[in-house]
């Protein structure tokens, strides 16, 4: 690092993912093996049905224009998080949920190698090690869904993170921008839906989504089984809104 970073605090408590892509492919992966099928498609809406089912309606990835399948459900979880609002919206729940935009900058072949997340506290950033090179991360952008990404923010991590490590080789650079979906209490939206008992919201996260998954993904299987949480969902409800 630059010789004006002088000290740190060490927290080796926290953990971070070397590739996100390859641990969400592998927990997929085992919902295969454990007798899950996967299907890969842009859900439109859902709806109630008279004996007290979901209907999900889908178009088929590579379908655009086509007539929506329909499923039919015992139950379904919505954990689709900065659209979760939109489908919720189709049930009737109108939910305030808002995407903060986040941006990193991907180094492939740094030249350098931490170990460990590095935060620089000040204008927070954070350089984290990954299988593909060193990612810098940070900022929060409040735009919409549709909003074209304001690259420059992606551009600023970089010279930021140059900073950090100024021997680092910068000749391979990707840049991204990705939503996290946010509500106004900054609480997640976990449990029922008010109008259909069977339909589940997990979504909300914040900046803590892989943080909260494995907890959330405990409370809504509890939920879905019939049996009751370990932990009070009372804060986490739609009818806070």
């Amino acid at each position: 690092m630059a010789d004006g970073f002088r000290w740190g605090t060490h927290a080796p408590e926290n953990g971070f993912t070397l590739n996100p892509h390859r641990l969400t492919k592998s927990i997929a992966e085992q919902v295969a093996v454990d007798g899950g099928k996967l299907l890969q498609a842009e859900v439109r809406s859902l709806a109630n049905t008279a004996d007290g089912r979901v209907v999900v309606r889908t178009v088929r990835a590579g379908t655009a224009g086509s007539e929506p399948d329909e499923i039919d459900a015992d139950a379904v979880v919505v954990a689709a998080g900065a659209w979760s609002h939109r489908l919720a919206a189709t049930l009737g729940d109108r939910i305030p949920l808002q995407t903060q935009r986040g941006y990193h900058v991907t180094v492939a072949n740094p030249g350098v190698n931490p170990t460990l997340v590095v935060n620089w506290v000040r204008p927070r950033i954070f350089a984290s090690p990954m299988e593909i090179g060193m990612r810098f991360a940070g900022t929060v952008e409040i735009a919409s869904l549709e909003a074209a990404p304001d690259w420059r923010r992606a551009d600023a991590l970089l010279t930021l993170g140059r900073r950090m490590y100024p021997g680092m080789d910068v000749a391979q650079v990707s840049r991204w921008m990705g939503h996290r979906p946010c509500l106004p209490d900054s609480l997640p939206v976990i449990g029922r839906s008010p109008r259909a008992s069977n339909v589940f919201y997990a979504f909300g996260h914040g900046h803590v989504g892989m943080c909260g998954a494995s907890g959330t993904g405990r409370t809504i299987a509890e939920l879905v089984a019939g049996e009751q949480p370990q932990i009070d969902i009372s804060p986490f409800g739609v009818d806070r809104f």
